[in-house]
């Protein structure tokens, strides 16, 4: 839904006059189309037009709202970033796919950082990237080793 409030507040409207009642902000878009236009996760290296978008939008917002989300564009920090900044508003859920957008959809997924940004944030984070096999969705997410990768902390 871009990186307009009025669009994301009518596109929300009309979602919710369909009959859904919970819309998600895609922050993880690669393209570098779209990311070049400050949209998908080219808006993860800059904070501050998330939270404001977020503050101007969510009063008027009917649907619930979920994130999905990159590791970062260019940083792992980007997301360390913007994870606390996030708590202050009622998300249902933050996806996170744990690669940087640079990366498109190449190379490893980063486990340790999706894992590290779990204390950033009190938000449900729910992991996204690669569960291919059984084998992925079983392989712990954490250095303790008991929770599945396919996790919601």
């Amino acid at each position: 839904m871009g990186n307009q409030a009025e669009d994301f507040i009518r596109m929300a409207k009309r979602l919710f006059e369909l009959g859904y009642a919970e819309v998600n902000w895609n922050l993880g878009c690669p393209v570098k189309m779209v990311a070049g236009k400050k949209r998908g996760s080219g808006l993860l290296p800059h904070p501050d037009i998330i939270v404001d978008l977020l503050e101007r939008v969510l009063p008027q917002l009917k649907p619930a709202l979920s994130i999905k989300m990159r590791l970062g564009y260019h940083s792992h920090e980007e997301a360390r970033t913007l994870l606390p900044r996030l708590d202050q508003f009622p998300l249902t859920e933050i996806i996170i796919h744990a690669r940087l957008g640079v990366q498109l959809y190449r190379g490893p997924v980063h486990l340790d950082h999706f894992d590290r940004c779990r204390a950033l944030t009190s938000h449900r984070l729910v992991y996204n990237g690669d569960l291919v096999t059984l084998e992925d969705f079983n392989e712990p997410c954490n250095d303790i080793g008991s929770t599945p990768r396919l996790c919601y902390c």
